[in-house]
């Protein structure tokens, strides 16, 4: 059963998202606060049980996705990043690529979709 780590600041969506993979079989910690997601992250890898992938919204406050991608990069440079956002403009897109994203998901979306495009990424 894939592991996922879900870093979302809205509440709202986070609920909705965790909810719809863990009705699709996947095991996901659900997180608001990005440096939060950092800490689960370097825990989860020490324990011996590291997240098959990583699914970041972009525009968060504290931190951007972008940042606590490059804190992921710096503790595990194999962490399978994908990035979920409002703002999927070109500039995004690109640095997301160039960051070694695996994937760059546009909201609003749908829970098929996003059970979709999390099959997708795992392969």
């Amino acid at each position: 059963m894939p592991n996922l780590l879900l870093v979302e600041d809205m509440p709202d969506s986070l609920g909705a998202f965790v909810t719809s993979l863990r009705m699709a079989g996947h095991t996901v910690v659900g997180i608001t606060d990005p440096c939060a997601a950092v800490e689960t992250y370097r825990q989860q890898q020490q324990s011996g049980s590291p997240f098959d992938l990583v699914v970041l919204d972009l525009a968060m406050p504290n931190m951007n996705g972008f940042e606590v991608a490059d804190q992921l990069r710096a503790l595990d440079e194999g962490a399978r990043i994908a990035f979920l956002t409002a703002f999927d403009e070109p500039l995004s897109v690109g640095r997301a690529e160039a960051g070694g994203a695996i994937a760059f998901w546009s909201k609003p979306l749908t829970a098929p979709t996003l059970i979709a495009n999390v099959a997708k990424a795992l392969r």
